[in-house]
């Protein structure tokens, strides 16, 4: 029922509702703005929050979380370095260069 009383699930959800939570709470983790879950002082659960806020600085990386190693093998990986940064700058060059097109 849509009438407040009760939210309903997105259909492409049902079949897998763990999962689909799980995405959820990633996206959740990474925009806290905290870099770590900490207990006594001691990181226990990390966020990768500066990864993730490269993203919305640069939005051609980052795209995955840091413990994945998608964004390091293709290649849109940003570490906050400055090196990282000119190569996002040459990806963005070569990108918007005109190609020969030839028929």
């Amino acid at each position: 029922m849509a009438d407040g009383r009760f939210v309903a699930y997105e259909p492409q959800s049902a079949p897998r509702p763990l999962p689909h939570a799980v995405e959820h709470l990633g996206a959740a983790v990474t925009h806290t703005g905290f870099e770590a879950l900490t207990f006594r002082g001691k990181p226990i659960l990390f966020m990768g929050s500066f990864h993730h806020q490269l993203h919305h600085r640069y939005y051609d990386c980052n795209y995955g979380n840091p413990y994945m190693p998608w964004d390091r093998w293709l290649g849109s990986n940003h570490d906050g370095t400055p090196q990282a940064l000119a190569d996002l700058q040459r990806r963005r060059r070569e990108r918007l260069r005109p190609r020969d097109v030839r028929s």
